[in-house]
């Protein structure tokens, strides 16, 4: 008996694979443009109709979407307020240390960059103090001359 291996054709090439069908959709799809503008161009009743109808099923899935953007942050909302006032008398205590943590972190970061900004000042009163010596000698040297 002979072996029948079913015989796999060769792959396409890219070109053929890849960018005829892509080609051919894109210049469908430009084509499609083309002829919607010519035929908004010309004022045809049909194609404002046509017009009109595509904009109500363009405006109602996003105005399905906002309604349910809206509906879950109300529901957040009435969660948070029911969360809030059924909350244990324990977690109001949480929140008050973790605000005392708070003030207290920037207490100390303010203390550590405080030396940083005095420096940055004095050296800054330097430069115009030395500035303003500079240009008071200068203005000596053209009276004296």
């Amino acid at each position: 008996m002979e072996n029948k291996r079913k015989q796999i054709p060769p792959p396409l090439s890219p070109v053929w694979s890849i960018w005829v069908p892509l080609g051919i959709v894109l210049a469908a799809l430009l084509g499609m443009m083309i002829l919607t503008v010519l035929g908004g161009a010309n004022h045809n009743p049909q194609v404002a109709q046509w017009s009109a109808i595509s904009v109500i099923f363009l405006i109602l899935p996003m105005l399905a979407g906002g309604l349910v953007l809206l509906a879950l942050l109300l529901a957040i909302v009435y969660g948070l307020h029911l969360l809030q006032h059924h909350l244990p008398g324990w977690m109001q205590t949480a929140q008050a240390f973790t605000e005392i943590a708070s003030i207290k972190v920037k207490g100390v970061a303010d203390s550590i960059v405080k030396p940083f900004l005095d420096i940055s000042s004095h050296l800054t009163k330097v430069k115009y103090s030395a500035e303003k010596i500079k240009k008071d000698t200068q203005q000596n040297k053209k009276q004296s001359q």
